[in-house]
């Protein structure tokens, strides 16, 4: 098995433990990932970041009608191993291409984002998911953990 074809299995594994555990009359609790290598533990956005965060779903159509650059929307959650691992190359990426692309990251787990049922209507199904917005509309995505060489390949393909 391909190792992105893993890490994405995997996503969609914890986004479904996630989902049990909120559907569930026990109290709300992320997985443990204390555990977890190193990569883990890393913080998902520095104070010096390149990206930003998205908190409401005004901001968020805001943020991809009005951009004269391409916008990348990096979905994601603190307890997602995955979203942790491509952190720091979407983060890199953003400080590369901040000509040409903003970046912008949604915690899946925001209140905001259940109660306009944001998920739903960008058919996410698993994270992290990335999308590309031109425009206000969609024109790619990604779904799982990616290299940094290859996110900059797939966004070279769709930015220029």
């Amino acid at each position: 098995m391909k190792k992105r074809t893993f890490v994405a299995m995997l996503s969609a594994v914890a986004i479904v433990a996630g989902m049990v555990s909120c559907n569930s009359s026990t109290t709300n609790q992320s997985p443990d990932l204390s555990d977890q290598s190193s990569i883990l533990e890393q913080p998902v956005a520095e104070s010096n970041s390149h990206t930003t965060a998205i908190t409401s779903n005004n901001s968020f159509d805001e943020a991809i009608a009005n951009n004269e650059k391409v916008v990348l929307v990096d979905f994601w959650a603190s307890w997602c191993g995955p979203c942790k691992m491509i952190a720091p190359n979407v983060e890199a990426i953003a400080a590369e291409m901040r000509d040409k692309v903003v970046v912008f990251k949604v915690d899946v787990d925001q209140p905001f984002v259940a109660e306009t049922g944001l998920l739903q209507r960008y058919n996410i199904e698993a994270i992290p998911c990335l999308i590309l917005f031109r425009n206000g509309k969609e024109i790619s995505r990604n779904v799982g953990y990616m290299e940094k060489e290859e996110l900059g390949t797939w966004l070279g393909k769709n930015v220029n």
